[in-house]
């Protein structure tokens, strides 16, 4: 609601300053990409076309962090660290809450922890039902589909960036196979709900090196950031491409794969926004950078911002520096003007920055397809069973190895959203929306006889008997024609025997012959033909 009264503030005001109300434009990145995303769907920003064009970087709606999840449990951990009260029904009864939060000291408020996952957020956008209805994913699919895309857009996101990821200390060092597992566990306990195993197999089976006969820790560094990243990133933009997509609007994708030539750390990409503001110019740009950026990084700058600058002006990102090649000469740089191609649903054109700039399509589409196409795929098949059955459920989904930074233990409100994760509940506070969740100290200490109780109790969940009856009534239908088969073979059998018995015997008869035959008792005794045979 700040940045919609900020955009409203400019369309007011901006004439004063020689500027176009009607050519306002706005950009985001990561978060603040986020946030756009969910101001230009909003009714409060479509409706008073505050913006002409907006640049999304690195970030959508649709990101797993676009959002906090369990608004009223950080708000209930504030209120509890404060020694504040808090009431029975936070959404409607919050002004002594307020008013209690305002009268504690700035450095008292800085102190307090916000418990959540390394891939979740505690401050951010949320749905309030308002300004972000609870539908707002439908709301967009439905606006896209219509033609009623309001803004003019240019997305665009880089190869994995592991700092916005991963620690410093992961990046330099890297990390072994079950710390992959803890940071995996994490994200997926808290994006999905069902066939949890099943999803957390598919996504090690995809994003593991199976060439390789040793795992190297920053072989598993590399692929886990990757992964996170389409996770993060290049799924959700890919997904809200196709969504809102339509011929009645500007529409460029665009793609930064170019490594930064030496940023002080190993197989780091820059972030985009160090180009776009001309990081690489150095005093020349608005921003000073103690990286040692070569010709090629100055390159890359300067087509960032004629991308940007054109599409701001005109609608399309017409780049001047897009073919830059470097010559014999380290100074020498030629340049070719080339036009990015809009992007389609389609084919999926992008514009690919970097040492060699180029037009492709389908940016990671088989890694797109997992979280896009797959994973959801396996969360509709859950649903058949509900959220509750324990075989969605990871074996060690509530122990403290699952969070890296966590101290093992979590407290879940109920709000608007329900928390991804299906609680144990050991105990309740002193509010009906709170549940307390004990993490277990030590991943080692889960016993066989836990094992065999949760799959005994997956045996009860899981709708064997049903099975079991559809197996015996097919068994026995394929018993009944079997039988019936074997009946009708043996009964032409018998029929074809005495059919040329009958043959035989008339065959006799006809030669004059006379052919006696005995009884069943008289097997031993040679039959007589006469004058064929003589006894």
């Amino acid at each position: 609601m700040d940045q919609l009264a900020a955009l409203h503030w400019v369309q007011e005001n901006i004439v004063r300053f020689g500027g176009d109300p009607g050519q306002v434009m706005v950009m985001g990145h990561s978060t603040g990409a986020g946030c756009l995303n969910y101001i230009f769907i909003t009714p409060a920003a479509t409706g008073a076309g505050l913006f002409k064009r907006a640049i999304l970087m690195s970030g959508s709606a649709l990101s797993p962090w676009a959002s906090v999840r369990d608004p009223s449990g950080h708000a209930f951990d504030v209120a509890t660290q404060l020694d504040c009260p808090v009431p029975n029904d936070l959404f409607r009864h919050y002004e002594n809450l307020l008013q209690c939060l305002r009268k504690r000291p700035l450095h008292d408020i800085l102190k307090v922890q916000l418990k959540t996952s390394k891939i979740q957020v505690a401050v951010g956008p949320s749905i309030d039902g308002v300004t972000i209805k609870p539908d707002w994913k439908n709301h967009m699919r439905k606006m896209g589909k219509e033609g009623r895309t309001p803004v003019d857009l240019l997305l665009g996101m880089t190869a994995a960036n592991l700092l916005d990821i991963l620690s410093e200390q992961e990046v330099q060092e890297g990390f072994d196979a079950d710390y992959r597992e803890d940071l995996l566990r994490s994200f997926v306990v808290n994006k999905y709900r069902y066939h949890l195993q099943e999803i957390m197999l598919a996504i090690t089976a995809e994003y593991t090196d199976w060439s390789r006969s040793l795992h190297q820790p920053m072989s598993i560094r590399d692929s886990t950031g990757q992964g996170l990243h389409d996770a993060n990133i290049v799924s959700p933009m890919a997904d809200l491409a196709k969504q809102l997509y339509t011929t009645f609007r500007s529409f460029y994708l665009h793609v930064l794969e170019e490594e930064g030539s030496d940023s002080g750390k190993e197989n780091i990409l820059l972030n985009e926004l160090a180009y776009v503001f001309g990081g690489p110019m150095g005093a020349l740009g608005p921003l000073a950078s103690s990286y040692n950026f070569t010709k090629m990084d100055v390159t890359l700058s300067k087509s960032f911002i004629s991308i940007w600058s054109n599409f701001i002006k005109f609608g399309h990102p017409k780049d001047p520096f897009s073919k830059a090649k470097m010559s014999g000469s380290a100074n020498d740089i030629t340049f070719e003007e080339q036009i990015c191609p809009k992007y389609d649903p389609v084919y999926q054109r992008y514009f690919q920055i970097g040492t060699q700039n180029s037009v492709r399509d389908h940016y990671r589409a088989g890694k797109v397809a997992l979280w896009s196409w797959l994973l959801p795929g396996l969360e509709r098949v859950g649903t058949r069973y509900g959220p509750c059955k324990n075989f969605h459920r990871l074996p060690t989904d509530l122990q403290s190895g699952l969070y890296p930074e966590s101290t093992g233990q979590y407290i879940y409100t109920e709000g608007f959203l329900s928390s991804p994760i299906t609680p144990t509940l050991t105990g309740l506070t002193n509010t009906p929306h709170t549940l307390t969740i004990l993490a277990t100290a030590n991943r080692n200490q889960v016993s066989e006889s836990d094992n065999l109780d949760m799959l005994s109790q997956m045996g009860k969940d899981f709708p064997y008997t049903i099975a079991l009856s559809v197996t015996v009534a097919i068994a026995c239908s394929l018993l009944i024609l079997n039988i019936l088969v074997l009946t009708t073979v043996f009964y032409h059998y018998k029929a074809n025997r005495r059919s040329l018995a009958k043959g035989s015997q008339d065959a006799y008869s006809d030669s004059g012959s006379d052919v006696q035959l005995h009884s069943s008792g008289d097997n031993c005794k040679t039959i007589y033909a006469q004058g064929i045979m003589e006894p």
